[in-house]
């Protein structure tokens, strides 16, 4: 079956499984690329034909993927494209066509990878997934929706480096100076910060993005996001234009200050750690300030100056540990202060909680009754919003960020956190101390702001596993309730998107199959006579799974089959919620 003359390639499946054929190749990452292909059906059903291209770093990790065409039923030939840029970390490039856990005939011809060069400077174009997936050399500052409104004045942010004070009258209009900062490639850094007349924030009109990894690394930026005024006229804003320019020409900056825990238990030592990268000149004489104090009494209980020297190109990280013996507030503020020949030149904070049980004991109580939630005492219609890994992995995010974000989520009325965690695969069923850590404090910060906390424990995760598997998973679930069932506010959240692998359904559960069939007939005469369209495979408790008709509404075999996927769906999760 040739297209316009053409060669094409065939997966034939007369029966529902899957078959694929693939080509592997090399091309030079961060670049844009559009593959394309073309694609034609007939009779696939159950499952779909499909075209595809994954990339992977050299230790086979996916660092990026896409299905770019699927078919189903009969059509004659169909385009499909992509427009991609293999992450820097990609090795190597797959393509893959075939038929996916379905039946009939699927042909694949011409495909084609050409390099674009489409200009795409900044963000405003992506691939809109879960979010907006760009290339590492799209530049990512400003965004669209996010624009400066009721702006009535403006002051130097306090962790930025305009370091004396001033005001700026506006009104101000515009867009809100955001970037991108990747999970570890950036640091942004707020000058100017925008405010109502009531004070209120309502976004930065200046800021910084500082690059010391990625696609940029080394490259720093400044960019101001005012569209009605001319920001340099003011005396205070020139003398900031020459800080700004020495800060970046300097190319010396402080990032990936954090502790070695989110939360602490009373009297365990704070391990601190910060890295300062010079992408500038030989740096001779600077010195180094670890500053901890207690975020709700405004307290400094700590402090440790040290001397460094940075040679051109180079990135240091320095430590330092902090014993405070006892802990007298649950909620505490690092700063690392970077001074080059006396001058205070950088600034910035992380955080880190100490357990505190009284914040338990203070939170509202939910519960579930009389088909309602009932919250704080209350029947509540409860709003909610999700958030994701990036929460616990990426550098930005620490317990002082978390709390401003659960307090300023309260604020807009929102009752309820989910988050739908890291995947426990990642780490072999073996979470690390840190991950838990950080998920107990960003818990704690739930209750202290009176949020129904929401996390989901096994997202997305196949419930058709082997019994090993399945056990390492109702582990986690028991590590995560023992943990957390002290939580006044908690829903466990085992898993949103069920995923059935069909194939390992067959593979271990066949055995659960046959006495689910016991379970419905009586002997194999009553199996037959119900799966007269479908002749029962085997002998009688070791009868084969069947062969699905999709489609045929009276195959009894195959509403068995579904029946019993959703039987054995309902086993996973009660073993999840299992003791």
């Amino acid at each position: 079956n040739r297209f316009r003359g053409k060669p094409s390639a065939k997966v034939s499946l007369p029966y529902p499984s899957s078959s694929e054929w693939s080509t592997e190749l090399t091309l030079p990452p961060a670049k844009l690329y559009r593959f394309s292909g073309w694609l034609k059906t007939k009779d696939v059903k159950g499952g779909y034909a499909f075209l595809a291209l994954y990339c992977y770093d050299e230790k086979g990790n996916i660092t990026l993927w896409r299905d770019v065409g699927k078919g189903i039923g009969t059509n004659d030939w169909q385009y499909f494209f992509w427009d991609f840029s293999p992450p820097l970390e990609t090795q190597r490039i797959v393509i893959r066509c075939g038929i996916y856990q379905g039946q009939g005939e699927a042909w694949f011809s011409s495909f084609e990878i050409k390099e674009r060069f489409e200009t795409r400077i900044n963000t405003a174009k992506g691939e809109p997934m879960d979010g907006l997936i760009v290339q590492p050399f799209q530049i990512g500052i400003f965004d669209p929706s996010y624009k400066l409104e009721r702006v009535a004045y403006a002051k130097p942010a306090e962790e930025g480096i305009l370091n004396w004070d001033f005001r700026l009258n506006g009104p101000f209009t515009g867009y809100a100076s955001s970037g991108v900062t990747g999970s570890d490639d950036a640091r942004w850094v707020s000058l100017l910060k925008g405010y109502d007349r009531y004070g209120r924030l309502r976004g930065s009109l200046g800021a910084l993005l500082l690059h010391y990894s990625g696609f940029y690394a080394g490259s720093r930026w400044a960019f101001f996001g005012v569209d009605n005024k001319d920001l340099f006229e003011d005396e205070n804003m020139r003398k900031a234009f020459l800080k700004v320019t020495r800060f970046l020409l300097k190319g010396v900056f402080l990032h990936n200050l954090k502790s070695d825990y989110a939360i602490y238990e009373q009297g365990e030592d704070v391990k601190l750690s910060v890295r300062v990268s010079n992408f500038g000149e030989d740096v001779s004489k600077a010195k180094l300030v670890f500053r901890v104090e207690e975020r709700n009494r405004g307290r400094v209980c700590w402090e440790k100056e040290m001397d460094l020297s940075l040679s051109a190109g180079e990135t240091k990280e320095f430590h330092a540990i902090c014993q405070l013996g006892r802990f007298s507030d649950n909620l505490y503020k690092i700063s690392a202060y970077l001074y080059l020949d006396g001058e205070k030149w950088d600034y910035m904070e992380s955080g880190f909680m100490v357990r505190d049980e009284t914040i338990l004991k203070n939170a509202k109580q939910l519960s579930f009754h009389d088909n309602y939630l009932w919250f704080g005492g209350k029947p509540r219609f409860i709003l909610g919003t999700d958030d994701y890994a990036d929460t616990l992995l990426a550098a930005r995010m620490n317990p002082l960020v978390w709390d401003k974000e659960l307090r300023t989520l309260k604020d807009y009325g929102v009752d309820l956190y989910e988050n739908l965690w890291i995947s426990p695969a990642w780490y072999g069923y073996n979470i690390p101390e840190d991950i838990w850590r950080k998920t107990d404090a960003l818990a704690f910060l739930t209750q202290k702001h009176n949020l129904v906390f929401f996390p989901c424990i096994l997202c997305g995760y196949n419930v058709a596993v082997s019994d090993e598997e399945r056990e390492k998973q109702r582990n986690i679930c028991s590590q995560f309730a023992q943990r957390y069932h002290i939580l006044p506010s908690l829903i466990y959240y085992i898993n949103g998107d069920l995923h059935f692998n069909e194939n390992d359904a067959r593979k271990y559960h066949k055995a659960l199959f046959n006495e689910f069939l016991k379970s419905k007939y009586k002997n194999m005469e009553e199996l037959k006579s119900a799966w007269r369209l479908s002749s029962p495979q085997g002998e009688w408790g070791d009868i084969e799974f069947p062969q699905p008709k999709w489609g045929n509404w009276e195959d009894t075999a195959t509403a068995d089959l579904l029946s019993f996927y959703g039987y054995l769906s309902s086993k996973w999760i009660d073993c999840m919620a299992s003791e």
